[in-house]
C-alpha cells in the first residue's frame, strides 16, 4: 500500500529526510514510527497524507506514484481510503461530537454511537467540541478517522493525552481495526504503544531503520481507487451552523468595528467642516470690510447705516472725485490689495451692467493666508466674489 524509495525532504538548507526507503503494506500488522522530537516524523506523515509534495524520490500509494495524483483523487483518497488523526485534532469547535463525525461523511447515528461507545466517549456525543477535555478531543478525532473503515489509518501521537485511557486499551481497539483489514501506522513517543506494535521503525539522523519485526510481512494485492464525489451536504450545514453559533461573537466584534468606523467618519466630517468654517470665517463679512470712499452727498441715515456695518465714509461735503494722487495714496494703505474707481453710483469699468462688481481667483493666485487651507483632502480650486449694489447699499455674495 505504501512504498517509499530514496525519498529526500529539505526545508530551506536543512535536510529533514535523506534518501529514506521502507515498505508498509501488511494490514495484518500494526506499524509504529519512533524518534526524538524534531526529527521529521510529522513531516513524513504529511507527505504520506498528501499534504506535502515538496520532496524528491518515490512515494507510491496503492500502486500509483502519488506525485501524479490530482487534487480530486487526493480528496477521494482522504475521504474513503486513507485517514489521519492529527496531533492537534483538527476538530470543529462549534460542532457537537456527532456533528464533527457526520461532517466527514454520511454516517448513521447508530454507527457513530457504536464507535463512540468503543472509545468510552458516548456520554459526550451531544457536547460541543469546545466543551471537551484534551483526551476526549483526541478520542473524537480517532472516532472520526476510523468510522470510514479506511484501508490505511495514520495516527500522530494517538495516546498523547487520553485522560487515563491506557495505551493497552487504545491498542486493543486498534487491533480490532487491524482485524477488519485496516493498515495502521502510528507516530508515537509512547514506548508501551510502540512495544505492542508488530513493526517498529526509528527515524534518526534523517534515516529510517526497522528496529523490530514480528513475523514476516505478507504483501497484499493493490487495488484501484474509485473516484467518488465528496459530500457537500454537511459542509454547507457546518457553514450555516458556524454563523448561527458564533453570531453573538460576531455581534460583539462588530460593535468596536462600527464604533471605529463611526469615529473615522465623524472625524473626517469634522475636519472638512472645520476647513469650510475656516474659509467662511476668513471671508465672513467681506463686503463689510470694503472701504467705500464716497464723495457724494450722503444722508446722515446712510452714513450711520454704513458705520454700523463697519463701512467707513470719507464724506466731507466738498469733494466730487478722486485725483491720481488720491488713487495712489489709497493704494499704498496697508492691507489694501486693489482699488477700483467708479463713476456715479458704486460701479466701475469692470461692471457691464453698471451695478455689479465681480472678482475671480484661481488657486495659483491665492495669497499665503489662503494657501495654508488648501490640502489634498480639502481642495478649493478657485474663489469667486460677486457684488451688487442697490442705491447706497452694497451686497456681497
Amino acid at each position: 500500500m505504501i512504498k517509499i524509495r530514496n525519498l529526500t525532504k529539505k526545508y530551506k538548507d536543512k535536510r529533514i529526510l535523506d534518501k529514506v526507503s521502507f515498505v508498509v503494506n501488511d494490514p495484518s500488522k500494526i506499524y509504529s514510527l519512533i524518534g526524538e522530537s524534531g526529527t521529521g516524523k510529522t513531516t513524513l506523515f504529511n507527505i504520506l497524507f498528501g499534504l506535502d509534495k515538496d520532496y524528491s524520490g518515490m512515494y507510491q500509494l496503492f500502486g500509483r506514484d502519488s506525485i501524479n495524483l490530482s487534487h480530486s483523487e487526493w480528496a477521494t483518497l482522504r475521504e474513503k481510503y486513507i485517514r489521519m488523526v492529527f496531533q492537534d485534532y483538527k476538530l470543529l469547535d462549534n460542532f457537537s461530537v456527532i456533528e464533527n463525525i457526520r461532517v466527514s461523511g454520511n454516517y448513521s447515528v447508530d454507527n457513530i454511537e457504536e464507535v463512540l461507545q468503543e472509545l468510552d466517549i458516548d456520554d459526550v456525543k451531544n457536547h460541543l467540541v469546545s466543551e471537551l477535555s484534551g483526551g476526549q478531543k483526541q478520542r473524537v478525532a480517532i472516532a472520526r478517522a476510523i468510522i470510514a473503515e479506511p484501508k490505511i489509518l495514520l495516527l500522530d501521537e494517538p495516546t498523547g493525552n487520553l485522560d487515563g485511557m491506557t495505551s493497552e486499551k487504545i491498542m486493543k481497539y486498534l487491533q480490532r481495526l487491524r482485524d477488519k483489514g485496516i493498515l495502521i501506522f502510528i507516530i508515537t513517543h509512547d514506548t508501551a504503544l510502540s512495544g505492542l506494535s508488530d513493526i517498529v521503525f526509528e527515524l534518526k539522523d534523517q534515516k529510517i531503520t526497522m528496529i523490530k519485526e514480528s513475523n514476516s510481512l505478507v504483501p497484499t494485492d493493490e487495488f484501484t481507487v474509485k473516484k467518488e464525489p465528496t459530500s457537500k451536504k454537511y459542509l454547507s450545514k457546518y457553514v450555516i451552523n458556524t454563523l448561527l453559533r458564533t453570531k453573538k461573537r460576531i455581534f460583539y466584534l462588530a460593535i468596536p468595528a462600527v464604533i471605529i468606523l463611526s469615529i473615522f467618519i465623524l472625524g473626517f466630517s469634522a475636519y472638512r467642516a472645520n476647513s469650510t468654517l475656516s474659509f467662511k470665517q476668513l471671508f465672513n463679512g467681506l463686503g463689510n470690510q470694503i472701504i467705500l470712499m464716497d464723495t457724494q452727498n450722503l444722508k446722515a441715515e446712510q452714513i450711520s447705516n454704513f458705520n454700523e456695518r463697519g463701512i467707513q465714509s470719507s464724506f466731507d461735503g466738498e469733494r466730487i472725485g478722486f485725483s491720481e494722487e488720491d488713487f495712489e495714496a489709497v493704494s499704498d494703505i496697508e492691507n489694501v490689495e486693489t482699488v477700483y474707481l467708479s463713476l456715479g453710483e458704486v460701479t466701475s469699468n469692470h461692471d457691464k451692467n453698471l451695478y455689479t462688481l465681480s472678482a475671480h481667483y484661481n488657486q495659483s493666485d491665492y495669497s499665503k493666508i489662503l494657501q495654508k487651507y488648501v490640502t489634498l483632502i480639502n481642495r478649493v480650486e478657485h474663489l469667486s466674489f460677486y457684488f451688487i449694489t442697490s442705491g447706497a447699499k452694497i451686497i456681497s455674495h
